[in-house]
Parts: structure tokens; sequence; C-alpha cells
């Protein structure tokens, strides 16, 4: 019976990650307000995996952002990860990657948050939970190519 359950609960995050209502675009979007610390998490582990994909030094990036919690902390943990970080088109290279990032709500303690660096797009779920993000999927890594 767990397994029964367990095998639906998967199927549903699988289609609500595939079939979410909010779509990426070319600019960001947050329709969620988070308390600093789960906001935290979130942008540091997205941060982290980001890593993996074009190294700190590799590239310069422009952030485009909503100026929202999770802009600020996009932005601060990409600089503490190393990166050259521009939030304003003017003054950034012209081939910073540009990222794009989205937080949504699937529910109102589950959280889709992606991001879009260059040709390439994550995502992941998590669950809020005392006040902290758990990751309850891996990433889902697509290569694109515009």
């Amino acid at each position: 019976m767990n397994i029964i359950r367990l095998v639906f609960i998967t199927l549903f995050l699988i289609s609500c990650t595939l079939f979410s209502t909010t779509p990426f675009t070319d600019k960001s979007i947050e329709t969620i307000s988070l308390q600093p610390q789960p906001a935290q998490e979130i942008a540091q582990d997205m941060v982290f995996f980001a890593k993996d994909l074009i190294a700190p030094g590799q590239q310069s990036l422009l952030l485009n952002s909503t100026h929202g919690i999770f802009g600020a902390q996009f932005e601060q943990y990409f600089r503490l990860a190393g990166y050259a970080v521009y939030v304003d088109k003017k003054t950034a290279p012209d081939n910073a990657a540009l990222v794009i990032y989205l937080v949504d709500n699937l529910s109102s303690n589950e959280i889709r948050a992606g991001m879009r660096i260059d040709s390439y797009q994550f995502e992941r779920l998590y669950r809020l939970e005392n006040n902290h993000a758990v990751p309850i999927t891996g990433f889902t890594l697509l290569n694109i190519k515009e």
C-alpha cells in the first residue's frame, strides 16, 4: 500500500513540474513570498548546482531579478560562489550569461524553484518544514539551445 501511495505522489510531483501553470519566460518570476531562511536554503542549493554547469570565473552572469527576496538571495550566493554578477544590462559585458529564475508554489507547503542560465534550465521541488526548505526531488536538467 505504501509503495502505491509513493508511486502516486511521485507521479503527481512529476506532473506538477511538467505541467506547472507558470512557465519559464524571458523574465524572472516569484509568485510566492517566503521567510528568509527557506529562501536562503533554496538559493544556496540552486547556486551550488549551477556551479557544476558553469564554473565561477568561466563567464559573467546577468541576473534578471524581480528585486524580491529570491533575487537578493541568488545575487548574494552567486557572488559568494565567486561569480561576477551584474543586475543592470547597461553595465554587464556583452557575453554575460543571462540568469532567469522561477519560484512558484505548487501547494501551501511545496515549492517549485527553477533557473535558466545560458543554455541550461534546471529545477527542483522543495517542501517547507519547520521554516526550512527540504528538497523532495532531485534536479531536473535540460540543455536547451535557443
